[in-house]
């Protein structure tokens, strides 16, 4: 067989979501407790909060494409790495002192982005036609979780554009990202749990 698509239960599905505010609580924590955060912050960037990224944005990216319907196996995979990925370049516009560099990373970032949407998309809206020529549709829960989770996703694009180009006291951006990494988090938790509580259909 040419390809391997994915077979995930519920349990495994469930897993993951408790792991992604798991790691996320553990991350938070460390911050409130620890030196090293706030010298970060001092220094007008955090390092770690790209490494919490790097884990739990993937994690949830790979649970949106099992809801999408994104079935092959590699496709899934590579949509991880390039989340992954994205996150680097995250890290690297936060960390470079050059405005240029600041903008390739941000401009990348967008296309990687936007990449990541497409695929995630385009499969899910091919699955809402096969359900339908089935004579059925999907739950509602499936289209309030996945749409907008891209917006969610693209909020953090814009509060680094806003930071390229306005500047300023990097504790305000950080609250930010703080702010939005817990509702994005909470919003997809909150659709996700419903939608695995309902029987299935």
């Amino acid at each position: 067989e040419p390809y391997r698509y994915l077979d995930v239960d519920t349990i495994a599905l469930e897993t993951i979501l408790v792991l992604i505010f798991l790691i996320t609580a553990i991350f938070h924590i460390y911050y409130a407790k620890s030196s090293f955060y706030k010298k970060e912050i001092s220094k007008g960037y955090n390092r770690l909060r790209w490494l919490e990224y790097s884990i739990t944005s993937t994690l949830m990216i790979f649970l949106l494409c099992v809801v999408s319907g994104v079935k092959d196996f590699d496709t899934v995979l590579s949509l991880c790495t390039i989340n992954a990925t994205l996150m680097s370049f995250g890290y690297y516009f936060e960390l470079s002192k050059d405005k240029m560099s600041k903008l390739i990373a941000l401009s990348i970032g967008f296309i990687l982005l936007l990449f990541i949407w497409f695929i995630i998309f385009r499969n899910f809206f091919s699955r809402v036609q096969e359900v339908k020529d089935a004579g059925t549709d999907l739950p509602f829960w499936i289209y309030s979780v996945l749409i907008p989770m891209f917006f969610w996703w693209t909020s953090f694009g814009i509060v680094a554009t806003i930071q390229f180009m306005k500047g300023g006291d990097f504790k305000k951006y950080e609250f930010y990202y703080i702010v939005l990494s817990y509702l994005s988090k909470a919003f997809m938790g909150y659709w996700l749990a419903y939608g695995m509580m309902r029987e299935a259909n």
